[in-house]
């Protein structure tokens, strides 16, 4: 279901210049449906769907693993949705319920037609708001939009990156701009090609994260809906993600499959009544005929059914590619059981295998292994009888060992096939075997002349029939998750209330019981009870409208007759079609249809270890409508779920003592109202006969026109935010509830455009408030431009979240007077050409008791200028090519080096008292060098002394060129060879090279060099570790083994500490040469 279910006005030819038409049938309305893919669907339940207690549900997932790449950050999770299982819902790859959270994408909610439609979508026309319905261009504007012709309202999109989720529309008053709700700090950029209607997007999070979504890879559905077919994009898949300075990318790969989500029955009832024949008023005399009445006074008709359904070619992810590694996501070599084929028929989701890069090639080596073992819920022997069933996941180590798993229960009731229609109004299973979706309800049927009629049922043939049943809604959800301790736990459920009028209802979908956790001998460890509503009344918030009324679209009918006296009308009726799904959404944005305002957490048996009462944040969404027809809602889905109050009690005896309160506020801008961005219209008055449904214009002849005939009306979008704006927490004496210690703290927001915080203050036992302010680079525009190349890249590349300046200061109780008692502020500075925007300085205030005369920062002529008093704390000297810092000053010390590898994501070697200039390190691991120059191969040698390649110094070409040296300044050269004796290098002083210890066939030297200003290493024989810094410098070094850990370090005098893995990458021994220092075991349950 959308927004808007119904089209209700159409237009055909007629007389020029006054009357317009279209073909006349009941397929207007139908409720639209558009259905996204399985998978699609599946993931879009956890950003639409809070996952909190405030809706019921609990969160359920099983970590895969976390990309970190550089400045980036991906986790990967494997989620279950304990809402409920819905009837008609197909499962996603993964299972029943189970949802990939692989990254992200962006879907959207059709309103009217699909934005991106050809020559009448929303993005290419404007929406006028002046409108007469006396002018005959106005009329026919509204009938365009009526008809669906004309897209009107906006499309709602959802988008979802690591770390941020919400939604966004296009404003057509600023330009089709994206405009977010809430707002949030991320920047929404739309391309749209209008010659090929392509729209694919890109959003920035606050850390300058650029997310591209839908360059290559867009779902589309497509389908019929009451025989009318469509084909809508419905969702765009996150294609890569770049880091702000562009050194990182995240690059994602997908394959497309075919996939058939949805079918059901779009059934209507039509009653015709009101009926009037009063055929042609004829002159005395006149020899014209009277016409045989067009409509029969006993015209109810009965149930009609047509079918909706749709076929998504969904994407889903293949290979997820970074800097030292990939994932490969695996199918199942054959087609599902529970799909019928299309199109590259759809697969279950078999294994994720994780690799990382191996050092100095391109060869990836896997590490672990999830395997997914599947089968069906079945309830039959078809298609739709079946559904895909998660029943364990496996970890495996690199060498396909199983290392623990996961296993899966459910609830032994079996849901009826997809297209049975024992479901409640909610899409949930209830068992009834209704002979029709469309609800029992009475309505007034009128027979002949008007008059006033009598009550006649209609709809199911169960007066209950969608009615929620509380236990047929619990078939096949997850009853129990074993871990891999052998542990388990057990979730009970029960479904959603709410209060009506005083009354406690049932609502779809279903709510968490308790929760029970057990040892691996199966004795419960901890058990977590539910009570939901105020005062633990069992009944929440009904997050939805709804009445009879929105199932009925009423319309009058008038027959239109030429006869010789001209054309008139002959006869009236009314038509009411009736649908099984409302005009009006039940299922609102957030996508909970109860909302539990108040809900108690009791620890143990009816909390024997204490409870904790939250209460959360509930807005109800305002109603606007043109009518019961095309009602619209403003959503303030992002102001419900914050909790507002948290009281946590100890049990003591009988009594529950309260030991903790916290109370939160929300809101730190004033919402936005973006006025008149859709319009709806409807017309209720169908022309027939002569003029088969055309629309009477105003200019024509003919009366009544249909100036009266429309309801539209314009209607807003309200955007705001939930950002916290203040906690107030109270710690309660044990002995005396009377006594409490409470803090508060504030947080304010000054700009919309970072919505960071910008100043946070409480105060201190002495009654003085303790202030702290925050500076972002956007905080120094002025117009456009802060004045300061670097801020403004900052600004340009959405690096909202970086502090510039925080300063601390103090106002005493009874005083205005600001003391400040602290600042820190941190320069920034553009290298590489303007690609990376790093840090310069880090500064801090040089005072040592509070002053009142501090200057805060400020742009002018182009610098950021700063109070005097500051001084560098840290000084960032230099970064390679890679962006990645390479030398540092503090403030009481010398400068320190640092050599990057392995794709510039590990630090290799540190050097303290020295320039990164004079240093350079190289295991051979890698074609980085580390400051060295040379072009001979590297060896495998499994007797290293570090990592697992040598480099031979006599093979042709071999040898080593080091950097630039000074003549006034000493130096150190270190290294390993397999070698008897060791290298003779030029400028090596007196009592050097000095021999070290011996490892496995290994011997360490050191040679101290003097007076020259190069040097290159010649010789034969194999050689490791080797390294160059400034002799009185301290230098550390070590190799890596990407994605597992650090495989050896070796210390300033050579000494080396070498690190081991299981075959699950897990740290096993850590040794000093041969001498082991730590082991560790790992045990799970098998």
């Amino acid at each position: 279901m959308k927004f808007l279910a119904f089209y209700l006005a159409v237009v055909i030819s007629a007389s020029a210049g006054q009357l317009m038409a279209q073909s006349s049938n009941n397929t207007d309305l139908l409720p639209k449906t558009v259905t996204a893919g399985p998978n699609t669907t599946q993931f879009h339940k956890f950003t639409t769907f809070e996952v909190a207690y405030h809706t019921g549900v609990p969160e359920i997932q099983i970590p895969i693993y976390t990309i970190e790449s550089g400045r980036l950050n991906l986790p990967l999770t494997l989620s279950y949705h304990a809402g409920g299982n819905k009837v008609n819902e197909v499962p996603g790859w993964v299972g029943m319920g189970w949802s990939l959270s692989s990254g992200g994408k962006v879907t959207r909610a059709i309103v009217g037609n699909k934005a991106d439609e050809s020559g009448t979508g929303f993005l290419r026309n404007t929406l006028r708001t002046d409108l007469n319905t006396n002018v005959d261009a106005d009329l026919l504007y509204i009938n365009d939009i009526a008809k669906g012709d004309y897209d009107a309202e906006p499309d709602i999109f959802s988008y979802d990156i690591p770390g941020y989720s919400g939604r966004f529309f296009f404003n057509r008053n600023n330009n089709f701009a994206p405009s977010l709700i809430p707002f949030a700090p991320v920047r929404v950029n739309k391309y749209f090609n209008a010659s090929t209607s392509k729209l694919w997007f890109d959003i920035t999070n606050p850390e300058g994260v650029k997310c591209t979504f839908g360059d290559n890879y867009r779902e589309v559905s497509s389908g019929s809906n009451g025989g009318v077919s469509f084909d809508y994009t419905t969702a765009w898949m996150l294609e890569k993600m770049v880091s702000a300075d562009m050194r990182d990318t995240i690059a994602f790969s997908y394959v497309m499959q075919s996939s058939i989500p949805q079918e059901d029955a779009a059934d209507t009832w039509v009653i015709e009544d009101n009926v009037q024949n009063y055929g042609v008023t004829l002159p005395p005399g006149s020899l014209e005929q009277q016409p045989a009445p067009p409509y029969s006074p006993n015209s109810m008709a009965s149930l009609s059914s047509s079918a909706h359904s749709s076929i998504t070619g969904e994407y889903l992810p293949t290979q997820i590619l970074f800097k030292n590694g990939k994932i490969l996501f695996n199918q199942a070599p054959l087609g599902r059981q529970d799909f019928t084929f299309g199109f590259n028929a759809s697969k279950a989701l078999q294994s994720i295998q994780i690799y990382n890069l191996k050092p100095g090639t391109t060869t990836y080596e896997l590490l672990q292994t999830f395997m997914l073992y599947q089968s069906y819920f079945m309830n039959g022997s078809d298609s739709l009888s079946r559904r895909l069933r998660l029943d364990s996941v496996q970890v495996l180590d690199k060498n396909n060992a199983r290392v623990f798993s996961y296993r899966m229960q459910y609830d032994n009731q079996m849901l009826p096939v997809r297209s049975s229609k024992a479901k409640d109004l909610w899409g949930y299973y209830n068992g009834k075997n209704n002979n029709t979706l469309i609800p029992q309800m009475q309505v007034v049927y009128t027979t002949g002349v008007v008059g006033t009629g009598t009550q006649i049922t209609v709809g199911s043939d169960i007066a209950d029939g969608r009615d929620v049943d509380s236990v047929k809604a619990q078939a096949s959800i997850l009853k129990r998750l074993y871990l891999p301790t052998g542990g388990y736990n057990d979730y009970e459920y029960e479904a959603n209330r709410y209060l009506d009028n005083g009354d406690v209802q049932l609502a779809g979908g279903l709510r968490i019981k308790s929760i029970k956790a057990y040892d691996p001998i199966g004795n419960a460890r901890l058990t977590r009870f539910y009570k939901y509503g105020l005062n633990e009344n069992g009944a929440g918030t009904k997050n939805f409208t709804l009445n009879n009324s929105y199932y009925i679209a009423t319309r009058t009918h008038r027959y239109w007759y030429p006869s010789s006296y001209g054309i008139n009308i002959i006869a009236n009726k009314t038509s009411r079609t009736i649908a099984a799904s409302p005009a009006i959404d039940i299922v609102p944005w957030d996508g909970a249809a109860v909302i539990y305002p108040q809900v108690a957490e009791y620890i143990d048996s009816l909390g024997a270890s204490g409870k904790t009462v939250v209460t959360f944040n509930d807005i109800t969404d305002p109603l606007i409508s043109a009518s019961w027809t095309k009602p619209v809602k403003n959503s303030y889905f992002f102001r419900r779920g914050q909790p507002l109050s948290k009281t946590i009690y100890k049990r003591v005896g009988s009594q529950f003592v309260l030991k903790e309160a916290e109370q939160s506020y929300y809101q730190a801008f004033v919402d936005s109202t973006f006025p008149n961005v859709g319009m709806v219209a409807i017309k209720t008055v169908v022309n027939e006969g002569t003029i088969d449904d055309g629309v009477v214009l105003p200019s024509s002849s003919l009366q009544p026109n249909d100036a009266s005939s429309f309801r539209y009306n314009y209607y807003n979008i309200i955007s705001g935010d939930n950002l916290l704006t203040s906690k107030v927490n109270m710690t309660y004496d044990d002995g005396d509830p009377n006594r409490y210690y409470k803090t508060v703290v504030v947080n304010d927001y000054n700009n919309l455009k970072h919505m960071q915080v910008s100043r946070v203050y409480q105060i201190n036992s002495e009654g003085d408030t303790l202030f702290q302010t925050k500076k972002y680079a956007a905080d120094y525009l002025s117009g456009n431009t802060t004045g300061s190349p670097v801020l403004d890249s900052m600004v340009a590349r959405n690096m909202q979240t970086s502090v510039i300046e925080s300063v601390n200061y103090k106002v005493d109780k009874g005083t205005t007077t600001r003391k400040f008692t602290g600042a820190d502020l941190t320069t920034y500075k553009l290298v590489n050409s303007n690609r990376d925007i790093v840090k310069d300085t880090e500064k801090d205030l040089a005072i040592d008791r509070p002053v009142t005369n501090f200057i805060s920062s400020a742009v002018s002529s182009g610098t950021l200028q700063f109070d005097s008093r500051y001084q560098n704390r840290t000084v960032f000297n230099n970064y390679n090519t890679g962006g990645a810092l390479s030398q540092f000053t503090e403030k009481t010390a010398g400068p320190t080096a640092q050599l990057w590898d392995y794709n510039n994501e590990e630090i290799v070697a540190v050097a303290v008292n020295a320039n990164v200039s004079e240093v350079a390190y190289t295991s051979f691991e890698t074609a980085t060098k580390g400051n060295f120059a040379y072009t001979g191969t590297v060896t495998a040698d499994a007797t290293a002394p570090t990592g697992q390649m040598v480099y031979n110094l006599g093979q042709a070409s071999g040898s080593i060129t080091f950097p630039a040296f000074s003549s006034s300044q000493s130096y150190r050269i270190s290294y390993w060879t397999k070698n008897g004796t060791p290298y003779s290098l030029s400028g090596t002083q007196s009592g050097y090279p000095q021999k070290g210890l011996t490892y496995q066939g290994w011997t360490y030297y050191e040679h101290k060099i003097t007076g020259i200003t190069s040097l290159t290493l010649t010789g034969t024989g194999m050689i490791d570790e080797l390294r160059l810094c400034p002799f009185g410098s301290r230098m550390g070094t070590r190799s890596v083994n990407p994605l597992v850990g650090v495989t050896a370090t070796a210390d300033d005098a050579g000494n080396l500490k070498l690190y081991e893995y299981d075959s699950f990458n897990r740290f096993k021994l850590a040794r000093e040469f041969n001498n082991i220092i730590k082991t560790i075991e790992y045990q799970y349950k098998k």
